[in-house]
């Protein structure tokens, strides 16, 4: 910059400070030349100036801010002033501003078009955001979704009309952005042009659709919602209903207990699934015989699945079994089997017995879905009965099979359960296991256990041919678990798996061991849950071998 610029830069510096007649002429006689080198500059300056009188005079401030806009050029230097010109023209003057926003808003700069939406959303008056509004379908697309979504935000009903038009726009992202602007006005039109796409629209526009009325506050949608639900074609109705799960109308829940019974097997299966959602426990006692009315397999397939939901939230457990259990016994065969296989999701000890009773059945239907609803019971008691199904040799290999990976789950997931009962029990179901895929699991849950019973014989299948590198992994499993209770046992007993050399993988984990890397959570020899000190049954324990693991006295 020469000397002479430098002068001229703080003339216009001191200009914008005098900021009177004088030198607001001066500055815009300079801006309506391009050319000049304090072009920029002076439009710098005059916003200075107009924003300082903003304060005190909107009208003179305003002027000043219109007659930079229109005396500006666009260009890369001048974005950021003309932006600002825009601001200050609706600040001083927001009701005259909606005529000129009409202008901003077609400018070929969208950061300039961005400028105008911006405006009239913090505007204090309504007038920009109406004018925007009014020409919303002669806009470019992404300004037509800014405005959307500015008629959204500010909740203007008033504009239903205009966001209706760009529902039919050849811009799918415009439509999208019509669709979520109708689920905030919440007004009956919007809500009715929503189900109507909802229902008949396609892609990601009818799910847009289904999520806005979700959405969508206000008691005209729910009034809608219900009246659709009950009245019309079956697509329809299901939409309906899946609309009220979904928003969780509890008002509803009779309307849908009545719409369950229905031999309408979509609208049947539908109401009992929305139920999930808005049941609660007092319901149980209706559901319950609902589901033993259902017209059809896959209405009463989703009747189960809401009583599970429902009975998970269940306090009193064995009152709860009795009233499924009382409608057992009064049901038909596949009704009964149905309502059997809902009991895991409650547990306690009369629901327990109920299933193991059924696993005793003659009617294999009825036996095949008890042992496969004992398999996933959440209560380490099941461990007794799946044992015993396990270990006999009459069971089916599925049977068998899904009984050894319950027992291996429970066994992990059952803290609260003494450690030598755990280890006992994964022991001995080890041996009965049938094939090796079974065994293996059995040998990782075994990893979880930090017992010297359970080293010995991880060790002694480390040194076998069959599953040694799985019970080589439960061991390093081990040392980690032991790093902070006993480094120096966990480190012992890392050094003896990498002694065996069993593969690549395993060296590799046991080195992180040794060099303390790997620290595993628990501790060895600990007994969560049953009562025992930090670091597990060391009383008349002494240490042995290399891998420093702790005996119980003999």
């Amino acid at each position: 910059m020469t000397s002479d610029e430098k002068v001229a830069y703080a003339a216009a510096s001191s200009l914008s400070k005098i900021a009177n007649k004088d030198a607001i002429e001066a500055l815009s006689a300079i801006i309506s030349k391009p050319s000049s080198p304090l072009y920029v500059k002076a439009g710098q300056c005059l916003i200075d100036i107009a924003q300082a009188k903003a304060s005190d005079n909107t009208q003179e401030a305003g002027n000043i801010f219109n007659n930079i806009f229109e005396n500006t050029a666009d260009s890369p230097e001048t974005t950021s002033i003309r932006i600002a010109a825009i601001n200050g023209i609706i600040e001083c003057n927001p009701e005259k501003a909606s005529t000129e926003i009409v202008k901003f808003i077609k400018d070929e700069n969208p950061k300039i078009r961005s400028t105008a939406v911006m405006g009239a959303r913090m505007a204090s008056s309504d007038a920009p955001a109406k004018a925007l509004s009014a020409i919303l379908s002669d806009l470019k697309p992404d300004t037509q979704i800014q405005v959307l979504g500015l008629i959204g935000d500010r909740k203007d009903i008033s504009a239903i009309n205009q966001v209706k038009n760009t529902l039919n726009s050849n811009e799918e992202s415009v439509r999208l952005a019509s669709i979520e602007t109708m689920s905030k006005l919440g007004d009956t039109e919007s809500a009715k042009l929503l189900f109507d796409k909802a229902v008949n629209g396609m892609g990601t526009e009818k799910q847009a659709a289904h999520q806005g009325l979700v959405q969508m506050d206000g008691t005209n949608v729910e009034v809608l919602i219900n009246a659709n639900s009950r009245t019309g074609e079956t697509p329809s109705r299901v939409e309906a209903i899946r609309i009220i799960g979904q928003r969780g109308m509890k008002e509803a829940s009779e309307n849908l207990l009545a719409i369950a019974t229905e031999d309408n097997e979509q609208t049947s299966a539908a109401a009992f699934e929305a139920l999930s959602n808005i049941a609660d426990t007092s319901s149980i006692p209706t559901l319950v015989e609902l589901i033993s009315q259902a017209k059809s397999e896959r209405a009463r397939r989703s009747g189960i699945a809401t009583l599970k939901a429902i009975l998970t939230k269940a306090e009193d457990k064995d009152a709860t079994a009795q009233i499924v259990i009382d409608q057992m016994n009064k049901s038909n065969s596949e009704v009964k089997t149905a309502l059997l296989t809902s009991l895991n999701s409650l547990g306690g000890s009369k629901a327990l017995a109920a299933v193991i009773e059924a696993t005793k059945s003659s009617d294999e239907t009825t036996k095949d879905s008890a042992i496969r609803t004992l398999c996933d019971w959440p209560d380490y008691e099941a461990t007794k009965t799946l044992f015993e199904i396990a270990s006999n040799s009459e069971t089916s290999l599925a049977h068998h099979v899904l009984s050894i990976r319950a027992i291996a789950r429970l066994i992990e997931s059952a803290n609260f359960v003494s450690l030598e009962e755990r280890v006992a029990l994964a022991l001995s179901t080890y041996d009965i296991a049938r094939r090796t895929e079974e065994k293996g699991q059995i040998i990782a849950t075994m990893g979880t256990l930090a017992d010297t019973q359970i080293v010995d014989k991880l060790l002694g299948i480390a040194k076998g041919e069959t599953l040694k590198t799985e019970a080589a992994l439960a061991l390093i499993q081990l040392a980690g678990n032991m790093q902070r209770s006993d480094r120096q046992a966990s480190q012992e007993l890392a050094q003896q798996i990498l002694d065996m050399n069993i593969s690549e993988q395993v060296n590799t984990q046991a080195q992180a061991v040794l060099s303390g890397r790997n620290r595993g959570r628990g501790n060895f020899g600990g007994n969560r849950g049953a009562g025992n000190t930090r670091g597990g049954n060391r009383a008349g324990g002494t240490r042995t071998g290399a891998a420093g693991t702790q005996r119980r006295g003999q």
